[in-house]
């Protein structure tokens, strides 16, 4: 009696001390975050990460992938060569059947020149002529994809911000102030020596674009991935390249319609 007793005890006091060294689990128990952990004890704060939207990015030249050394002849029967082309495209979103828009999650405040503080979603992306793949954000929700939309620029271009204030680390679109919507390098002139420069700002109810993309799938926890094909042709042929001047801001383009598209 006395030996079972203390075997008694002794469970008594292993429990004890194993419970003495537990320590709490502070985990994040939101079910559509990439790190979600059902064992944790209880929700911790602002630790979850969530699943990214990565654009695979194909550049053509019409039918062709993009190439420094292909000649591109305009409607005016002007030919050029496009050297290279940075532009943002903003203001992304995706419609998801029955469940409003899939959206990111980041958002950073900026400061304009007249001291308004201007408060935007990070929902943009950074193209060259170079890029391969590029990143969109996090985004928390998932369903079923039906169509994406935003826009060629960005979207307080036309707001003056303080040099310090620069909404991204690349500052090659930014002048005077505010940012243009795309840059084009490019070789023009009879023998294609002629390196030129110019800026475009898109009129306002162009730069807008909206694109189907059918039964693309967004599963909760899971990167989601997009093509993202834009045809520089369908913008470089539409140019009157005698008239243009190197360094010009043009003002007066129309976004063709065909310019960017979405698929899987």
């Amino acid at each position: 009696m006395i030996k079972s007793t203390g075997i008694f005890l002794m469970v008594i006091l292993l429990g004890a001390s194993l419970n003495s060294c537990y320590e709490i689990q502070d985990v994040c128990l939101d079910e559509l975050a990439t790190n979600f952990d059902i064992a944790g004890d209880t929700a911790c704060e602002d630790c979850c990460s969530y699943p990214t939207v990565t654009f695979q990015v194909l550049h053509k030249l019409g039918d062709v992938s993009y190439g420094q050394d292909t000649i591109v002849y305009t409607l005016t029967g002007d030919s050029l060569k496009l050297n290279r082309a940075i532009l943002f495209i903003d203001d992304l979103s995706f419609d998801v059947i029955g469940n409003g828009k899939l959206e990111v999650q980041e958002e950073a405040v900026y400061e304009a020149l007249d001291g308004v503080e201007l408060t935007r979603k990070e929902d943009d992306v950074f193209i060259t002529t170079t890029s391969s793949f590029t990143t969109l954000g996090t985004i928390r929700e998932n369903g079923e994809v039906e169509s994406v939309s935003g826009h060629v620029g960005i979207a307080h271009s036309d707001i003056p911000l303080e040099a310090e204030s620069l909404l991204f680390d690349y500052d090659s679109l930014y002048l005077n102030s505010s940012y243009l919507d795309m840059k084009l390098f490019m070789k023009i002139g009879d023998s294609l020596q002629q390196d030129i420069s110019v800026g475009i700002r898109f009129n306002e109810a162009n730069i807008s674009f909206q694109d189907t993309v059918l039964s693309v799938a967004k599963f909760p926890r899971e990167n989601f991935s997009v093509k993202l094909n834009i045809n520089y042709l369908s913008l470089l042929e539409i140019l009157d390249i005698s008239t243009i001047t190197e360094g010009e801001i043009l003002n007066d383009i129309q976004l063709p319609f065909n310019f960017i598209n979405f698929y899987r």
